[in-house]
């Protein structure tokens, strides 16, 4: 079992540090470099205070953006430069970083901790416990993952996490409060365990035959157990405290409203928040008292027997009633035929989508031009998008940025105003950028501080943005749709110098220093549509070479995401390059032959192909090693599985007086008499033989 487990986790881990860790920007592990990531690896860590948001539901809010009150106030996701500010008594201007960025989606559920709790304390008795030993073992696990999860889920707020952020390659994992899932999965163990010593000793005791009738609480409580009066009185007790301080939390409600107000919440918003919060607690006290209730009424043996079925349905209910209710804001009904419905400027976009990228134009537009950057974001980019296979530029979030993209970005970033449109126009040009979005004004200055003369921009389409048909007042965003309108106040605009996605070249320049492809890429010496630069694996390009104007042609036969197919046709020695980022583990074949895959213009990919006509397909074929992992786990999981089969078939031969199979009888001897019995005498049912009898 341990060796199918270290598979498992060897497999996982491989693959987090391919993906992760290997290649990435900023994932050094010298002191230094940990200790500038450690505000951007633990922003999103749980405050202390909020762990009262684990057996409240909604104390600290739901969502983001949760209607009437319900809105996320806490400090999961604060920039840590926020708490300095606050701390300082607000003084100098305020920080620019996020308030808060998370939900108080960790809610785990009053009748879940009430049981856990229980078997915990089962857990920790010397002696009368429900539990046996082994049980018990297996719970100080589930204990102690428990209380770790939770202490490390605290982030920065507690200097638990300064001990393992220091473990190699620790300092590359981000948000601590993602803890708080093993956290909730020890709790729905230990839970689980508590419904099964309840239904044990309370409900279906073994070898005990409960009275028919409930004598009551009283005759109970005369003759309970000292465990079981103190649990009793201990949830008195917290009952009282959570009553006390439900009053105190309301009484407070115009300080609550004052903080709110200071960490960015309107009046009326915070006016509404502080009556949600103290909401919430009131319903924790009313679910408290259900599963306290019900749980004194199991220990009482007033579900004992013939009403056990009748107990675990209300055990059911109550906990299907109070995470069904905390878990209500979270469930958002989406009409996906209006979410993903089309329009015209999605209609265009999505036609063969491999062959150019989109963008937003980098510019802040008139606060009446707004619309269009949140609406593209929140919609086209997360949704449409992806949904229609159309590629952008954009990203919608990166939170680990790969070396290469960093250092390419970093190369064609305008560092002087005055060149500001040359180096943003060779960016989308090397991209393959051809169309980007904006407002509609933007053409003519887009022109004239780019290219004058050769006006590399043109109007596609022109639109304004509407509310979806059968809306007639859009009160959300993703109720909005785009229409083609010649008054449009925005514009789809057309980059006629961006780069195809496949372009044959039979002038190349082969330079081994990146630096260099970097510093050239940008430079005004350097003509893309002329020359592509190649990071080794070739000769110089032929002399007779100097100019790329009959390269030849090449076009798409099919573009997956995992396997690309290209016709090309050139009439003399060229290179092809594909204009889609280079990664070793993407392999080339021309005519189905193996060749060499090429960096181009340091980040794209690239194949050598001599004159004529070829068939060139790119497939990404990752390395086998963790798929030998999984497979090694896998089999290793069929001979438990198989171990634990044969295993259980011997037990149940052996207690039923059979054996498993036949012992063979010696051929020189013969067989022992069979043992003596009265006359008349049978064998018992289940009776046991010992050791040696013939079967």
């Amino acid at each position: 079992m341990a060796l199918c487990a270290a598979c498992l986790a060897a497999q996982a881990l491989s693959g987090l540090v391919a993906t992760e860790i290997k290649g990435m920007a900023g994932t050094e592990q010298d002191v230094q470099t940990r200790q500038q990531r450690w505000d951007w690896a633990t922003r999103w860590s749980l405050p202390k205070w909020e762990t009262f948001s684990l057996i409240v539901p909604g104390l600290f809010g739901y969502r983001m953006d949760t209607p009437e009150g319900g809105e996320y106030w806490g400090e999961v996701g604060r920039n840590p430069a926020w708490d300095k500010y606050l701390e300082n008594g607000k003084q100098g201007p305020p920080p620019t970083g996020l308030q808060r960025f998370s939900g108080g989606g960790s809610y785990v559920g009053v009748p879940v901790v009430l049981l856990a709790f229980w078997a915990g304390v089962q857990a920790l008795r010397r002696k009368d416990s429900v539990f046996g030993l082994s049980q018990r073992k297996l719970l100080w696990f589930w204990l102690g993952a428990s209380l770790i999860s939770l202490l490390l889920a605290y982030g920065r707020f507690a200097p638990f996490y300064q001990i393992i952020y220091a473990l190699p390659y620790f300092s590359t994992i981000r948000n601590p409060v993602k803890f708080l899932h093993m956290f909730s999965f020890a709790l729905v163990v230990l839970f689980g365990y508590g419904v099964d010593g309840l239904w044990r000793q309370y409900m279906q005791p073994a070898g005990r035959n409960p009275a028919p009738r409930w004598a009551g609480l009283k005759v109970w409580w005369a003759r309970a157990s000292r465990f079981e009066k103190r649990w009793g009185q201990g949830c008195a007790l917290a009952l009282a405290a959570s009553l006390l301080a439900w009053l105190a939390y309301a009484s407070s409600r115009r300080f609550l409203e004052q903080y709110l107000q200071a960490v960015q919440f309107d009046e009326a918003k915070a006016r509404a928040i502080a009556g949600f919060s103290i909401c919430q607690v009131g319903w924790f006290v009313l679910f408290f008292v259900l599963a306290a209730g019900l749980m004194v009424l199991i220990l009482s043996g007033g579900l004992a027997g013939a009403r056990a079925r009748l107990g675990a349905v209300l055990v059911g209910l109550l906990l299907v009633a109070d995470l069904g209710r905390a878990n209500q804001p979270w469930v958002i009904y989406w009409d996906y035929k209006e979410k993903y419905a089309s329009n015209p400027i999605i209609d265009r976009l999505r036609e063969k989508p491999y062959e150019q990228r989109v963008a937003m134009l980098p510019f802040h537009a008139p606060p009446q031009f707004a619309l269009l950057e949140r609406f593209y974001r929140s919609q086209w980019l997360k949704h449409l998008f992806p949904y229609y296979n159309i590629q952008s530029f954009d990203t919608v979030q990166m939170s680990r940025m790969p070396e290469d993209i960093a250092a390419f970005e970093k190369a064609l970033t305008p560092q002087d105003p005055t060149n500001f449109f040359r180096v943003t126009t060779r960016i989308w040009q090397l991209t393959n950028t051809r169309y980007l979005l904006g407002a509609a004004g933007f053409l003519s200055p887009l022109n004239r501080r780019a290219d004058p003369a050769h006006l590399p921009f043109r109007l596609a389409e022109r639109f304004k943005i509407v509310p979806k048909p059968g809306v007639t007042a859009a009160a959300q965003i993703g109720q909005l749709t785009a229409v083609p309108a010649e008054e449009g106040s925005y514009a789809l605009i057309e980059f006629t110098q961006a780069l195809p996605r496949a372009k044959l070249y039979s002038n190349w320049q082969v330079i081994t220093n990146d630096q260099a492809v970097l510093e050239q890429l940008a430079a005004t010496s350097f003509d893309p549509e002329q020359s592509v630069f190649v990071a080794g694996g070739l000769p110089a390009a032929p002399p007779a070479a100097a100019t790329n104007d009959n390269a030849g042609t090449v076009k798409f036969t099919s573009y997956a995401p995992k396997d690309i197919v290209l016709r090309s046709d050139g009439p003399a020695p060229s290179v092809l390059l594909l204009n889609d980022r280079f990664d070793p583990n993407w392999k080339v074949r021309v005519d189905g032959k193996p060749e060499t895959l090429l960096r181009c213009n340091y980040i794209m990919r690239g194949v050598y192909l001599p004159p004529g006509a070829h068939r060139v397909e790119f497939r990404f074929e990752p390395p086998v090693g963790p798929l030998c992992l999984s497979l090694a786990a896998i089999g290793v999981g069929v001979v438990l599985l198989g171990l634990v089969l044969v295993a259980g078939r011997r037990n149940d031969l052996q207690v039923s007086g059979r054996a498993p199979w036949p012992e063979p009888a010696s051929p020189r001897s013969p067989p022992p008499p069979a043992p003596k019995r009265a006359a008349g005498e049978g064998d018992a049912p289940g009776r046991k033989w010992k050791s040696g009898a013939v079967f």
